[in-house]
């Protein structure tokens, strides 16, 4: 895995790539970085609930700031030098326990030497979506690792009990609001909450985080970085939209992209997105054939340091 070392006072070309250009997907943010604040910009996704399921708000419509600070083109979507400094890690205040001061990486893809790939859900879970998903991943035998919403665990978290043990879970905030609208402090207090929810109902202690609608602030990055955990986004996508009725399309999109090290997003977060999940087997079984084996996003980093 090779690290990229970005400096928050550097020129636009720095280092700057992108994800067409180079398969280094790898980012280790130091306390200058985060003080300089990063956003890591994707294609935000309304998002519908299941019936039974509390909605998921909304991303928000953002104003243009005419004097927005540069992009510059990073991985999967641009990074934006921030203009608001977020208080320093620890300054003024507690680490929590793991935490690093003023580090922390992010990742969506990794350097394999070995044909590995890791599939990744978010929203989950929810009834009658994530059961699907569960008996999927368990008829192809594959490693998972769900991003899960702390507020839909504490009440949905019977559907996972038994059904999970393999998987790697992730921390996918409680509310799944995003963290442009909220101060550094309801940040930390919504990572913080789906962290507890996690362990509480599941047993586990998670140390991933993907932000909802890959919204990343300064504040996010203080966060997440007090609490010990590692951001994780992605660079293909099992879609939703536009594939009815050519579900074998869909499966080409991503069986022709992906590579070695790559990190899949797809998600379990209403009945919209099972055309996705049940595009599973038929990837899955096309992957394997080509010598690819699923893991979790913690042995795919493992495995890239060998």
């Amino acid at each position: 895995m090779r690290r990229v070392a970005v400096q928050p006072n550097a020129s636009p070309t720095d280092g700057a790539m992108t994800a067409s250009g180079s398969r280094r997907g790898f980012l280790r943010l130091t306390g200058g970085l985060i003080a300089g604040a990063a956003v890591l910009g994707a294609a935000a996704k309304s998002q519908s609930a299941a019936p039974a399921a509390p909605p998921l708000p909304e991303a928000p419509e953002l104003p243009i700031d005419e004097q927005a600070p540069r992009i510059v083109e990073f991985g999967p979507g641009p990074v934006t030098s921030g203009t608001n400094i977020p208080r320093w890690v620890g300054e003024g205040g507690r680490l929590h326990p793991g935490a690093r001061a003023g580090a922390l990486e992010v990742v969506w893809q990794v350097n394999a030497a070995e044909k590995l790939i890791a599939l990744t859900f978010d929203d989950g879970p929810v009834p009658g979506v994530s059961e699907v998903l569960y008996d999927i991943l368990d008829e192809t035998g594959i490693k998972a690792t769900l991003f899960v919403v702390g507020q839909r665990v504490e009440e949905f978290g019977d559907l996972m009990r038994g059904r999970v043990d393999r998987h790697e879970i992730g921390n996918h905030t409680y509310s799944h609001t995003s963290t442009f609208t909220k101060t550094d402090a309801e940040i930390e207090e919504d990572l913080t909450a789906a962290h507890q929810a996690i362990a509480e109902v599941l047993g586990r202690e998670a140390r991933l985080f993907r932000p909802p609608y890959s919204h990343v602030n300064g504040g996010t990055l203080v966060a997440a970085a007090q609490l010990g955990y590692d951001l994780v986004m992605w660079n293909n996508n099992i879609g939703y939209l536009g594939y009815d009725g050519e579900e074998d399309r869909l499966v080409r999109d991503v069986v022709e992209t992906v590579f070695p090290g790559s990190i899949v997003l797809c998600h379990d977060g209403g009945p919209e997105y099972l055309i996705s999940i049940r595009s599973v087997p038929k990837i899955v079984s096309e992957l394997k054939a080509q010598g690819y084996e699923f893991v979790t996003i913690s042995e795919l980093r493992e495995a890239s340091k060998a």
